[in-house]
């Protein structure tokens, strides 16, 4: 899932954590995705106790939601990358 205006890019694993990637700039990539290779790892979040099925960032790009099959949904604050609160699903 990419961020508000393109330069981070979030996704979900099998292995319970969430990986946050520094992409190049929209305007250097011209439109496309980048290739793998162009990607930073700024951050592993973890928290959840299986697969992370979902991301989201805030209208900002300052938080992140994940949600996963172990029925919570985390908020994650990301100018400390510390989870900011939970909640149980159903």
């Amino acid at each position: 899932c990419w961020s508000p205006g393109g330069a981070r890019f979030a996704i979900g694993t099998t292995d319970c954590v969430v990986h946050m990637y520094r992409a190049p700039p929209p305007q250097q990539r011209g439109g496309r995705a980048p290739p793998p290779s162009s990607l930073h790892l700024v951050a592993t979040l973890r928290g959840h106790k299986h697969d992370v099925t979902s991301v989201a960032w805030s209208h900002q790009g300052d938080a992140l939601v994940s949600g996963s099959k172990d029925g919570t949904a985390r908020l994650w604050r990301l100018k400390s990358l510390v989870e900011a609160g939970h909640v149980l699903g159903t």
